[in-house]
């Protein structure tokens, strides 16, 4: 299977002020760097030992958005620490992560604006992950079991009403999901076949990728090598391996002044994806990104 996705990266001047020892950055919507007159969300960072305590702000009502722990200012993915938690602008909680003190993920909530449960997942001893999702109503809407060690997906679905839909699983050898859907009696409707396939993902979803781009990438490299004033859009086609390792990354444009260069470097130098799959099992695929450097 071969799964082709495109993001986007447009890379801005970071903007920073500091007061009594506040240092203080602005962001855009996708949490990149951006002007004051620009900013979507501003955080407050307080260095304490070798970490950052951060506290972010709706720039516009300047509202509380989320607490946090990183060991830098750039929002890294796998340098979060202990609990992070993101509110609504009503100020109910809109989401609660807990990373351990290495940085990676254990648990992760997701809530509707008006304070019930939406989203729930959570590692299981290094072996798998569950999912749970909920209506409004808080009646079950999605149930994930994900068994990496012996490679095997149960999932059910479930009514509004409460009602189990249908339940699928893995089949002996992992190469088909059994779907087995019920009617309201619970009475087997029908059973079928189906491929299932999931995209490679970067940990931490698009967000987390931008920002690793955004954090690494050499910035002023053109301008450095004498590029004119102007946009300089490069594309680098890549492949991600099963292990999740990144591959085979070329630019399919070559603007000069060394940009296609640090794409290519900052694309391969990537932390491991989590790869995509197919009938439960990891397939290597391909992967496109677009980033764009600006010369001012």
């Amino acid at each position: 299977m071969k799964s082709l996705f495109t993001f986007f990266l447009i890379i801005t001047v970071l903007s920073v002020s500091a007061q009594d020892g506040v240092i203080v950055k602005y962001f855009d919507s996708l949490w990149e760097s951006s002007s004051k007159e620009n900013a979507v969300y501003y955080t407050h960072f307080i260095k304490e030992d070798t970490l950052y305590k951060c506290t972010s702000y709706y720039a516009k009502s300047n509202e509380l958005y989320g607490k946090s722990t990183y060991t830098n200012m750039l929002f890294s993915c796998g340098e979060a620490r202990g609990l992070e938690r993101l509110y609504y602008q009503n100020g109910n909680l809109k989401d609660s992560t807990i990373y351990d003190n290495s940085g990676h993920f254990i648990t992760h909530y997701e809530f509707y604006e008006d304070g019930k449960i939406e989203f729930i997942t959570d590692s299981i001893n290094g072996v798998g992950r569950r999912y749970l999702s909920y209506y409004p109503n808080n009646n079950l809407k999605d149930s994930a079991l994900v068994c990496t060690l012996i490679k095997r997906v149960y999932l059910y679905t479930y009514s509004e009403s409460g009602h189990c839909d249908s339940i699928a699983k893995c089949n002996k050898d992992s190469s088909k999901l059994v779907l087995t859907c019920f009617n309201k009696d619970n009475k087997v409707v029908h059973t079928q076949y189906k491929i299932i396939q999931a995209p490679a993902s970067f940990q931490g979803g698009s967000s987390a990728w931008g920002q690793y781009l955004n954090s690494h990438l050499n910035k002023k490299l053109p301008a450095d090598n004498g590029a004119p004033k102007g946009v300089y859009i490069i594309v680098v086609v890549f492949s991600i391996e099963k292990d999740g390792s990144i591959s085979e990354a070329t630019a399919q444009n070559n603007l000069g002044f060394g940009a296609s260069e640090e794409a290519v470097r900052i694309i391969s130098s990537s932390p491991k994806w989590i790869p995509a799959q197919e009938n439960c099992l990891p397939v290597k695929c391909k992967n496109k990104q677009q980033i764009t450097f600006v010369v001012n």
